[in-house]
């Protein structure tokens, strides 16, 4: 009787060892609800285990969920349970990582379930990463400043970085993101305050750098999701977000003075504001001075627009004719070409029809000047009645500066030029006025590579009367 006893023991012991548990459970170290917009990690640690997270969702709500196994034979699982204990949504993978995007079909209580993906109760084992975000009311976000960079890190690969921004309809955005180090293959998401995703707006790459332009069609705070695109890789990375018709990070620019500045990494921008009234003409020169820089400019008006632009993959990027056709607040940006260079630049934008820190060349005076660095150029100003005669000569005294002089009238039009290729050559110019008033002389060089020095003259001017023949009534 006792070795029956003990028997039926045994079996009992066997029975009990091969019931696989169908109720969720859960790691003392597992958290209870789930953690929006934070990477968890946790483990299915016996055979046929369910562990259960429970969160709250608003009906619409839009969620983004990612699960990776990192150890073990363990093939991730999970659904989400509705508040009716129905399939909202679901996926498995047999190999490291499974997502899914899912909307709240009503408002209540949610479970999500992890466990291993072969048959109902599973047999593998292992860690998982498991990250989950609402992108219609998103947590763990950090705030986007317009034209200020953002430093970022994926540490896990199934991992998310949550931003917001706040937006106005018709605002033309421009977002880059860039890799530092690692090997991860950034992508951006962009979610409007409903959870949709702005395709036109979103980008990804397989390479180091991606970009987009865009136009925002509704007022609203909206989001954005960085992290690896094949979901695969890890590491650093900027993001910039910037407007182009109010653009943030900006810095006055003072016509007529150099600036001296740098495009210290890949896809940084310089932006400089300046008032401009209509009929405005301007003369704009971009020189890369170091580093490897191609240098790039556009100017946008308040609509964030460009009315005038130019690049170069050389060194030089000039527009000597840019007009202004409405009056308002521009802005000039500066940057890299292909937004992957970095470099030291120097930067000059004068107006032809009203310069600013021009010199004043007074009839019969000579004045010294120096071109002091490639596509440099020196402002004058003089003045002159209608049918004056205008003499001006200039003369190289060092250098290997190839002299061009450029005259402008009142308008800021083009009306006279003269230049030289021969090395520290002297030139003459003379040009009868139409227009009382004064006009804007530029000193350059020819080729925009040569620096030296030089006198300008210009001669005394001469007058010259016009006589109408009188007519009989």
């Amino acid at each position: 009787m006792l070795g029956i006893v003990r028997t039926l023991a045994l079996l009992l012991s066997i029975v009990a060892l091969l019931v696989i548990p169908t109720s969720p459970v859960n790691a003392a170290n597992c958290p209870s609800t789930v953690p929006f917009g934070e990477v968890f990690t946790c483990s299915v640690s016996t055979v046929g285990e369910i562990d259960e997270y429970a969160f709250t969702a608003a009906v619409n709500d839009r969620f983004f969920f990612r699960i990776s196994r990192t150890s073990g034979d363990l093939d991730p699982y999970f659904l989400i349970l509705d508040p009716q204990n129905n399939t909202l949504c679901s996926n498995y993978t047999y190999n490291d990582t499974a997502t899914a995007d899912c909307t709240a079909n009503r408002s209540g209580n949610y479970k999500l379930r992890i466990r291993d993906a072969d048959g109902q109760t599973g047999n593998g084992t292992g860690n998982y990463s498991f990250y989950a975000q609402r992108v219609n009311a998103v947590d763990n976000a950090s705030t986007i400043i317009y034209g200020t960079p953002v430093n970022g890190n994926i540490s896990d690969i199934i991992q998310s970085n949550t931003y917001t921004f706040v937006a106005q309809q018709n605002d033309q955005l421009r977002l880059q993101i860039v890799r530092d180090s690692g090997n991860i293959d950034p992508y951006f998401s962009v979610y409007n305050a409903q959870g949709s995703e702005l395709d036109t707006c979103s980008n990804y790459t397989y390479s180091d750098y991606a970009y987009r332009n865009c136009t925002i069609n509704a007022d609203g705070t909206y989001t954005i999701l960085t992290g690896d695109t094949g979901i695969d890789g890890t590491g650093s990375y900027s993001l910039r977000v910037q407007r182009y018709n109010a653009p943030g990070g900006t810095v006055p620019l003072e016509l007529g003075r150099p600036i001296a500045a740098t495009i210290a990494a890949p896809a940084e921008s310089d932006v400089f504001d300046i008032n401009l009234a209509v009929n405005d003409k301007l003369i704009i020169r971009l020189l890369a001075s170091s580093g490897n820089l191609d240098p790039q400019w556009y100017l946008t008006n308040s609509a964030g627009t460009a009315v005038c632009d130019t690049y170069s993959y050389g060194t030089i990027a000039i527009d000597d004719a840019c007009t202004i056709n409405a009056s308002g607040r521009y802005s000039l940006f500066v940057e890299d070409t292909g937004d992957t260079n970095t470099g030291d630049y120097r930067l000059l934008v004068q107006r032809l029809n009203a310069p600013l820190q021009a010199l004043l060349l007074s009839s019969g005076q000579t004045l010294n000047g120096n071109l002091a660095a490639n596509a440099d150029f020196n402002t004058y100003t003089l003045a002159a009645l209608t049918g004056s005669k205008v003499n001006l000569t200039l003369d190289c005294t060092a250098g290997q500066m190839q002299a061009w002089m450029r005259l402008y009238n009142p308008a800021g039009l083009l009306v006279a030029e003269r230049y030289t290729y021969q090395v520290c050559g002297d030139l003459e110019l003379t040009y009868t006025s139409t227009l009382n008033g004064a006009y804007t002389l530029i000193v350059a060089d020819s080729d925009n590579e040569g620096v030296g020095d030089y006198t300008v003259r210009l001669a005394p001017l001469l007058s010259y009367r016009v006589f109408v023949p009188l007519m009989r009534r």
